[in-house]
């Protein structure tokens, strides 16, 4: 069962499993119960970002052959979480930004701000632009819905 915690099919599930979505942004259920009419799988969010969360959280856990019975009620510390490429020197390839991104996305991160410098001056000044080719691929990423990362 997969869904947010207000839509009733959903909150029946969790109520199966004895689990329950923390009332936080971004927060998730992941729960899993066998019996004997079989197994029951529900990933559950706040929202769609607590959702999105807790597919991340299955998607370590079905790295092996099978999952436990287990309960997993979770919600960021943090508002924003991600990594700032800021460089001085050889910028990184669009492949490694790429690569880069899916990590953030695997360990739920929200963040990922692109900020060349070569000197401080225009940097902060915001004289360096961006190559418009490498502007439509950051802006291509930006419409990505995050579940495909």
């Amino acid at each position: 069962m997969l869904g947010t915690a207000d839509t009733p099919l959903v909150a029946k599930a969790l109520s199966q499993t004895g689990a329950s979505v923390p009332d936080h942004e971004e927060g998730y259920a992941l729960a899993s119960k066998a019996d004997e009419s079989g197994a029951l799988i529900v990933l559950a969010g706040k929202d769609a970002d607590g959702l999105y969360h807790a597919a991340q959280s299955l998607r370590q856990l079905v790295a092996k052959d099978s999952i436990a019975s287990l309960t997993i009620a979770d919600y960021p510390a943090m508002p924003v979480r991600g990594t700032i490429e800021g460089f001085y020197g050889k910028p990184w390839t669009m492949a490694q930004r790429e690569a880069h991104i899916a990590f953030l996305a695997r360990f739920k991160a929200n963040t990922y701000i692109y900020s060349p410098r070569t000197t401080l001056t225009p940097a902060i000044t915001g004289a360096i632009p961006t190559p418009p080719k490498r502007s439509m691929r950051f802006r291509r990423w930006s419409m990505l819905p995050t579940a495909s990362m």
